[in-house]
């Protein structure tokens, strides 16, 4: 069922069943029929799923996008989303968890090796994002966990004040980004750029951006509101601001500690007025920024 959230969650599809077995083999147990009757009946409803429903709207879902993620870069995001605190403690849990004799270990090892793998391999078949291996993050986070806990019960026979220590060390290594995270949410806020397009919204005016789905539920009186493809984004805003019929053009967009693509921010710099810019202050290396402009109009800047 969580493939009709997140296509790529069928990965854990794969990941749990290997991940049993591993650790019905580190046990020496033997698994009933019924789990692989419950498999292979799901992996059959995924394939019927995949040919008759997926395949016909995902080929080349993505190929307009301009990510351009490969093995190297991916690999980094995906430390770099986890956190390089975390991601130390998962490998001396990897390291752990191969020692030990239990098979829950030995499951959550194959569930971050399988993160580790669709890191890796992902890029390589579509246009790749780091957060499509979101759902897959449970694994190492359990191995960085494991971790901690083995280490404590390691230093709490020589001092319960050393243990103590680490306990909450450990904790504040993400500090940063904990902050951070409390300080924007961890995204653009779009809410506050479309109550103020909403505030001074013209009959006659449009809207259009990266997120008007977003965008529209916090700003549902401005229409149209038109969806700006990120790969060709300055002839679309060239079109829309040349059509005869059209008013003033408000353009939504959100970028990262980068900024905007060049050709994108040039255009918009020759063309508009930036009436809006959101983001907070943040503590670690992360920026979400969302702009409003206004197009087609000689209004003065407020």
């Amino acid at each position: 069922l969580g493939i009709l959230a997140h296509t790529l969650m069928v990965i854990l599809l794969g990941v749990l069943f290997v991940a049993v077995l591993a650790a019905a083999v580190r046990e020496r147990r033997t698994l009933p029929p019924t789990f692989f009757s419950v498999a292979v009946s799901a992996g059959v409803v995924f394939l019927c799923f995949l040919w008759w429903y997926l395949r016909p709207i995902l080929a080349g879902w993505n190929q307009e996008e301009a990510w351009g993620y490969g093995m190297i870069h991916s690999a980094m995001a995906s430390v770099n989303m986890l956190g390089w605190p975390v991601v130390l403690m998962v490998c001396l849990g990897s390291l752990l968890a191969i020692r030990s004799a239990g098979g829950v270990q030995y499951y959550w090892l194959v569930a971050t090796i399988g993160f580790a793998a669709a890191t890796l391999l992902l890029p390589a078949l579509l246009v790749y994002h780091p957060e499509y291996v979101f759902p897959l993050t449970l694994g190492p986070l359990v191995l960085a966990g494991y971790a901690i806990a083995v280490v404590f019960e390691a230093l709490r026979p020589i001092s319960r004040s050393a243990a103590a220590g680490w306990f909450m060390l450990i904790p504040l290594c993400q500090l940063p980004s904990l902050a951070s995270h409390f300080a924007d949410g961890s995204r653009a806020d779009l809410r506050t750029v479309a109550a103020y397009v909403q505030s001074h919204w013209t009959p006659g005016a449009r809207v259009t951006g990266f997120s008007m789905g977003t965008f529209n539920y916090y700003a549902p009186q401005c229409v149209p509101a038109i969806p700006l493809s990120s790969s060709r984004s300055e002839k679309q805003l060239s079109r829309l601001t040349s059509e005869a019929a059209g008013g003033p053009l408000w353009v939504v967009v959100q970028s990262g500690r980068s900024g905007l693509a060049n050709d994108l921010q040039v255009w918009l710099n020759d063309n508009c007025q930036r009436r809006l810019e959101v983001r907070q202050r943040r503590f670690d290396y992360f920026e979400y920024r969302a702009e409003a402009y206004l197009c087609g109009t000689r209004t003065r800047q407020e």
